[in-house]
């Protein structure tokens, strides 16, 4: 509180990192924002929490395969990007292009404390050392089952396998955790192991056995419908960073999309985190939407003009320019009611005809009295 406003320092720290990123992304003509990448076949497999186990998994989507990583410090920013079958790339563990190098050296000053809200590549490689740590320390089974469990879901498969192969084998769990680990090794993306594995997953998930089936669905590139039935089952956060650390962007963004979505609610109204969720995918309209929708009038004025000054609104341009003029003119409003009279003008020129109209019945009023 010595600084004033957490929420102002926290907003305006995450919007300008993000804001300078995509100003930087969008001087490539190829750059689509993630969450405006389309998905041809979305998945309609995830099942609510009070469905029946016995529900069979069919038409499965092919999904975004996240390169292994051989060695859980080996983490080069020189490595390509690869593309994958429906059009993901990934860069949890990589640098894009060169924009992205840049963004690396010039741009990583956003703070580790803002977690989830950091960006992708930085997040990931945050998580690998973690468990990095997590692997020295560990002394007891627990310690091993939590950490095999998180490698399993950052797709470190081969160091996941090694520890599960470590199990003492007068542990109860020894049997599991070896044909676990055979599971691991052997498994294949495609084919009918896959649906098989999709059918057992849903099956464990139906009968209270949710980690359990999220690990499945991880191990064979289902991550976003991991997520999505980690949100169904209120595990909000654990789903942010499975999609935060595994995911490509595009899917990432249907993952905090629908945790925005959450966090704004009433029943929830945690709507300035979820401000920070949506700064951090670049979904900047939907940003300026949320701060209307709040009456944060000011804010929204100033980060509407932010938005305009890097640029970065370019999609939908018919909706954009309507949101904009009702946002300017109630800053507008507000600031002839204090009784700015020269920057209600010049609010009114930039909200372009409502504020022409608004101006006009503030000059005709004044002039009647």
């Amino acid at each position: 509180m010595v600084f004033g406003d957490p929420m102002e320092m926290d907003f305006w720290t995450v919007a300008l990192y993000y804001l300078s990123r995509e100003q930087e992304r969008m001087k490539d003509p190829n750059y689509v924002p993630s969450y405006n990448l389309t998905r041809s076949n979305p998945s309609e497999d995830v099942i609510c929490p009070d469905a029946s186990a016995s529900i069979a998994i069919g038409g499965a989507r092919q999904q975004a395969t996240t390169a292994p990583v051989a060695d859980i410090l080996g983490i080069s920013n020189d490595q390509l990007v690869t593309d994958s079958k429906d059009g993901c790339k990934h860069d949890t563990d990589v640098v894009r292009n060169e924009a992205d190098k840049q963004l690396l050296i010039y741009h990583s000053t956003l703070d580790l404390c803002y977690d989830l809200v950091i960006d992708s590549q930085f997040y990931r490689s945050l998580q690998l050392e973690r468990m990095l740590l997590h692997d020295t320390k560990r002394h007891l089974y627990e310690h091993s089952q939590k950490c095999s469990a998180s490698l399993l879901l950052l797709g470190e498969t081969d160091k996941a396998v090694q520890m599960l192969l470590e199990t003492d084998p007068s542990n109860s769990n020894y049997t599991t955790d070896l044909l676990k680990a055979c599971l691991a090794a052997t498994i294949r993306s495609s084919g009918a192991s896959q649906s098989t594995i999709k059918v057992v997953a849903t099956n464990l998930i139906a009968n209270s056995r949710l980690m359990e089936g999220v690990q499945l669905l991880s191990l064979i590139d289902k991550g976003l419908d991991a997520c999505r039935y980690l949100q169904a089952y209120g595990h909000w956060e654990q789903a942010a960073w499975l999609a935060k650390s595994s995911l490509c962007d595009r899917d990432c963004a249907d993952v905090f999309i629908r945790w925005s979505d959450h966090l704004a609610s009433p029943s929830v109204n945690q709507r300035v985190k979820a401000l920070l969720v949506l700064l951090s995918i670049g979904h900047f309209r939907r940003v300026i939407e949320t701060l209307h929708n709040m009456r944060y009038v000011t804010h929204a004025a100033l980060f509407s003009e932010a938005c305009l000054q890097f640029g970065v609104l370019q999609d939908d341009q018919s909706q954009t320019t309507v949101l904009l003029e009702m946002v300017f003119s109630d800053y507008a409003r507000y600031l002839h009611s204090v009784g700015f009279s020269r920057a209600m003008r010049h609010y009114c020129a930039v909200a372009g005809p409502t504020g022409s109209k608004l101006l006009e019945q503030y000059v005709t009023s004044s002039s009647k009295l």
